[in-house]
């Protein structure tokens, strides 16, 4: 099986993968229901970052690419209007790009998400920060993301590198 890697960890690097995503999204629920969204929003995608640095490149481009469609296509799928499935989708096609075409569409897709998180749409009271807490969070990933890119600290999955554990 492919996903245990050379180094025989990449089973446990998947599971801190899948950790970290949905750990984020428990935060960013618990600062939004303290009222609290908009001041944790910068440490938290700083910490996000972090967590994310120390991986390969192919690992890095796949725990972007998971944690992107996991925060930012499920973040409004729970308000039910069907514009959101539509944007579901759209995530899921360019997160899919972003792995294996380019990862510029993972920079696309943090760079866009916040224009997304402009619409109109009636949220859970405890969410009205949630756009403009997007916004500061989807800008800082999406920086990142450009700095690693051009530092080939992401690559396209599938593409030849020294280090591809």
């Amino acid at each position: 099986m492919r996903i245990l890697t050379s180094d025989g960890y990449g089973v446990l690097k998947l599971m801190y993968c899948v950790v970290v995503a949905v750990l984020t999204s428990l935060v960013v629920d618990w600062l939004a229901r303290a009222g609290n969204l908009i001041v944790g929003v910068v440490p938290l995608a700083i910490v996000l970052v972090i967590a994310f640095a120390w991986l390969d490149p192919k690992w890095q481009t796949g725990a972007w690419a998971g944690a992107g469609f996991w925060l930012l296509s499920l973040v409004y799928v729970v308000t039910g209007d069907s514009k959101e499935y539509i944007f579901f989708v759209a995530v899921a096609i360019v997160t899919i790009l972003g792995a294996y075409k380019s990862p510029w569409f993972l920079v696309g897709l943090w760079f866009v998400h916040p224009l997304w998180d402009l619409i109109p749409r009636s949220l859970p009271p405890h969410l009205h920060d949630l756009p403009i807490a997007c916004l500061i969070y989807d800008l800082i990933v999406a920086f990142y993301l450009v700095w690693a890119i051009r530092a080939k600290r992401i690559v396209v999955l599938g593409a030849t590198t020294k280090s591809s554990t």
